[in-house]
């Protein structure tokens, strides 16, 4: 009889044990989770300030040697000093627009701001963000939420292409023809894809140097700062969990 009542008991205790042990797994489980993703975001971040070293490096040298030019009186050939300006302008809407993607304070914050470059910078007038909410899922569009800006594709073969290779597509694959796709990447994989329709009149038919910048920009970029900004977003720092939980989280808020 005794033993009889130990052993529910003895069950119960077995019972919370591997409870305890199970919430332990799962504790450890997400730490490294949390663990890898944080990694990843700062190999992303140690690259993307790699690239502005050296593009701040060329500009340094080419303004050292402007100012040799314009004290021996050697006249800068037009062409040249168009190309430096438009390097300047580059780097600085690039510089602006990282401190703004750096300081985004959620997931649709940050992809607003990626909005607003192909809209006020980029000069794009139709287009489609697209998202992947989860591996395997189908395709979202996330932008633009104004349908007079929405184009794309019925078969949606360059947003794909974009996406399996992790490059920039186009027509005729020819560099700046329209319409055309630039995948979304983290960490070197292709999350989503912008697709590029049209451009206001102002700019033309094809991709500028420009335009082409800004967008590499935003390929290389946004990916990572919607996951950042979902993160920083969060009481806690489980945005980490999930390399596209940014992605998720847009795609539900979306009617």
């Amino acid at each position: 009889m005794a033993a009889d009542e130990g052993e529910p008991a003895l069950s119960s205790s077995a019972e919370a044990a591997l409870a305890a042990l199970q919430r332990s797994v799962a504790a450890i489980e997400e730490f490294v989770e949390r663990t890898s993703r944080q990694a990843l975001v700062i190999a992303s971040l140690e690259s993307e300030l790699g690239r502005a070293r050296e593009q701040h490096r060329y500009l340094e040298q080419e303004l050292a040697r402007l100012r040799v030019e314009l004290t021996n009186g050697d006249p800068m050939p037009a062409a040249e000093r168009d190309a430096l300006v438009e390097d300047q302008n580059i780097f600085a809407h690039m510089f602006v627009t990282s401190d703004r993607l750096a300081h985004a304070s959620s997931a649709s914050e940050a992809l607003d701001i990626g909005v607003e470059v192909l809209h006020n910078l980029a000069g794009v007038h139709r287009y489609a963000v697209w998202l992947v909410p989860a591996p395997g899922a189908p395709l979202r569009m996330v932008a633009p939420s104004e349908a007079r800006f929405r184009g794309a594709a019925a078969d949606r073969a360059i947003v794909l292409r974009a996406i399996a290779t992790g490059r920039p597509t186009s027509t005729g694959g020819e560099p700046g023809a329209l319409p055309g796709a630039f995948p979304l990447l983290l960490d070197g994989i292709a999350v989503g894809a912008i697709e590029l329709v049209e451009l206001v009149p102002q700019v033309g038919a094809r991709l500028g140097r420009l335009q082409d910048e800004l967008l590499q920009f935003l390929s290389e970029r946004l990916a990572l700062s919607i996951c950042q900004a979902d993160a920083r977003g969060r009481a806690d720092d489980r945005g980490w969990i999930g390399a596209i939980a940014g992605f998720a989280l847009i795609a539900e808020e979306q009617p």
